[in-house]
């Protein structure tokens, strides 16, 4: 019978006014009411009688035929009269007639369950005890085990601390102990019965979460291929966060959270089942056990969950779950150390038979290396002979090598000579043009040519084949040849001069007959100021132009000019381009878009050498000459790399109003200004 918002010292029927099964919960979580219970004696009932106390939600107070015989905190009809507490203990009490009236008095104001939580127990004084004293028993047990475990693997941990599974299982123990204490039986009531029950509630919600967070980290260090790093995290993150929550708030709040841990438990403990099963199908070490110690603790935290949520009246069987999963433990860890110390046998006798091996090979090497010392020192004496040789060859290179860099250095000045000199571009461009020209090695085979012909301006840049001394012949070779064709001949078809260049080149070394193949790559370019045209012919040379903004490029010949004969005649078609409007254009030799560096250490490439061309077309002539040098400088710092060939970049801004035309210079002119 049940009295809500009620509360009787007596048995009065007609003052109950509802049936109430018992355990069960209110369907309000908080306020007061009284059970009653009337119970009929056998007539061989023993005149001493026990009551088992139950867990009351949240303070209760029991009489037996009006006399109080069991009180847990303090019962009140509001807040301000109300103590919570758990008291546990069983109450002995004498009867003289056949009937009992049991009243229990229970209130509840801070706790999101209230009520009767657990079966009450009524009988003899023997049999009552003897159960409550085999169910702390089988706490005690478990509060022993787990301290025995948790002492002896943190000391073992002390030891061996690279091993972190044995510092987590020894963790879980404790913390399972702690728990053990404050639940189930509330053993830690009886040492310390002052114990204030809000700390009691406190520790044991905590205590879910955090014992879920070091099994993982547990299972993690044992079989780590099979737990998700980032579920670990999780699981960690939300232990954390759940820690605080309890702390801070009041158990009506964080009492209710449980109903969403337990679908966090279940799901995280069936993950671990699951991940377990595959470990034992891999032949992981020790999987099998962990997997029996890992189910039955899964099967125990699923019965206690419906347990607690009145689904189901088996008791709780949590303990017996931790108890099994303990001994499992211990059981895997002991083998796993087991394993280790006879692989760590197995090696020291491993160890101690290379150690007599070592020493008779070391006995033989030591005997080897004093002859090979004897033999050592009569090398040596050789080497220094050889020294002395290599010293004084050494000298006689370094003197050829001053004489050939000194020869090389004149040989610059006679190619500078050859080339058009800076009075002679300005009276021919003015200043509208800039030349970037950085030889690889002092001289080089990219040359350029700048003339003027019967009221036409021809410019043309070359790249020979090869660089250093040998391109610098061919350059010298190119430059007579073009001297002729074009000052003497007066040629200034730009394709003619390619063709009438490729006769004379292969007919001035000889190719016919020696093999030589060697030629250049040539850019020719014709200015006609009368009719406002620029002609172009390539010989494996592009042409690139901007003009109003837009950049344009003009495909050479697949072939250059000398080397190798193909065919009977060479063809070298025209582009022609308007220059009534101004526009730029810039040849360049292949030096600078196949220089390796960069991050990636490749080639520059032609298509971002363009880039580079319309990105700087904005900057005056000179800057731009000087962006290009310090861009290509810093690409082959990107990739630690050397210069790899003869590099010739020519800009010219073709303004009609700006060239002056001037009669060209002929070769003697130009040794004639090498003699001074």
């Amino acid at each position: 019978m049940l009295a809500w918002q009620q509360l009787h010292d007596t048995l009065i029927e007609s003052k109950f006014n509802s049936l109430q099964e018992v355990p069960s919960l209110w369907d309000e979580k908080t306020g007061y009411a009284t059970y009653g219970l009337k119970v009929l004696l056998p007539q061989e009932a023993p005149a001493r009688l026990a009551l088992r106390n139950t867990i009351i939600g949240t303070s209760g107070r029991i009489l037996i035929n009006g006399k109080e015989v069991y009180t847990a905190g303090k019962v009140g009809r509001a807040m301000e009269e109300y103590i919570p507490g758990y008291k546990p203990e069983v109450s002995v009490f004498e009867v003289k007639g056949d009937t009992v009236d049991v009243v229990i008095q229970v209130a509840n104001f801070n706790y999101s369950k209230g009520g009767i939580w657990r079966s009450i127990h009524l009988g003899s004084y023997k049999s009552i005890r003897y159960k409550w004293l085999m169910d702390l028993l089988e706490e005690m047990l478990l509060i022993g085990s787990l301290l025995g475990m948790g002492i002896y693997y943190l000391t073992f941990f002390s030891i061996r601390n690279k091993d972190w599974s044995a510092l987590y299982y020894s963790l879980t123990c404790f913390m399972l102990l702690i728990r053990a204490l404050v639940s189930n039986e509330h053993i830690i009531c009886l040492v310390w019965p002052e114990v204030p029950w809000i700390w009691l509630v406190r520790t044991e919600f905590m205590l879910y979460m955090i014992i879920v967070a070091f099994l993982g980290m547990y299972y993690k260090s044992l079989f780590p291929k099979y737990y998700n790093q980032y579920l670990l995290l999780g699981v960690m993150s939300w232990a954390a966060i759940h820690t605080v929550i309890v702390l801070m708030t009041s158990p009506t709040f964080f009492a209710d959270l449980f109903n969403y841990n337990q679908y966090i438990i279940l799901g995280v403990g069936a993950y671990t089942v699951v991940q377990t099963i595959r470990a034992v199908l891999y032949k992981e070490l020790g999987a099998r056990v962990f997997l029996l110690g890992v189910f039955l603790l899964f099967v125990a935290v699923c019965n206690d969950i419906l347990h607690i949520q009145m689904v189901i009246q088996t008791g709780s069987m949590m303990g017996i779950g931790f108890l099994v999963f303990i001994f499992c433990q211990g059981a895997v860890l002991s083998y796993r150390y087991s394993r280790m110390v006879t692989d760590n046998v197995e090696l020291n006798q491993q160890l101690s038979e290379a150690n007599h091996s070592l020493e008779y090979k070391v006995r033989e090497r030591t005997e080897e290396l004093v002859t090979s010392n004897e033999m050592l020192a009569l090398k040596n004496q050789r080497i220094e002979e050889h020294q002395a040789e290599i010293e004084d060859k050494n000298e006689e290179l370094q003197d050829q090598n001053e004489m050939l860099t000194q020869s090389i250095e004149y040989a610059l000045r006679i190619q500078r000579a050859l080339l058009p000199s800076d009075n002679h571009l300005k009276r021919l461009l003015g200043e509208q043009y800039f030349i970037f020209y950085r030889p690889r090695n002092i001289v080089s085979g990219d040359f350029y040519f700048v003339e003027e012909v019967d009221g036409k301006l021809i410019i043309l840049v070359g790249d020979c084949t090869g660089h250093g001394v040998p391109g610098a012949f061919m350059s010298m070779v190119g430059v007579e040849l073009l001297n002729q064709i074009v000052i003497k001949r007066k040629i200034t078809n730009p394709s003619l001069i390619l063709q009438v260049l490729h006769k004379e080149i292969r007919t001035n070394l000889h190719q016919e007959e020696s093999g030589n193949s060697d030629g250049m790559d040539v850019a020719v370019c014709v200015i006609d100021q009368k009719l406002e045209l620029l002609s172009y012919a390539g010989a494996k040379m592009s042409l690139c132009y901007i003009q109003d903004g837009q950049q344009y490029v003009l495909k050479s010949a697949h072939y250059g000019v000398g080397g190798e004969k193909r065919g009977h005649k060479r063809e070298y078609p025209i582009h022609t381009v308007e220059v009534s409007r101004p526009l730029t254009i810039y040849l360049s030799s292949d030096g600078y878009q196949d220089q390796f560096g960069g991050t990636n250490n490749r080639k520059y490439m032609s298509v971002n050498f363009r880039k580079l061309l319309q990105k700087v077309h904005h900057l005056p002539l000179q800057q731009r000459a000087t962006f290009l040098e310090e861009h290509i400088e810093n690409w082959m710092l990107s990739g630690n790399e050397e210069q790899t060939d003869d590099i010739l970049v020519m800009g010219i801004e073709i303004n009609l109003d700006k060239i002056n035309p001037i009669e060209g210079r002929s070769l003697l002119d130009l040794y004639n200004d090498l003699e001074l």
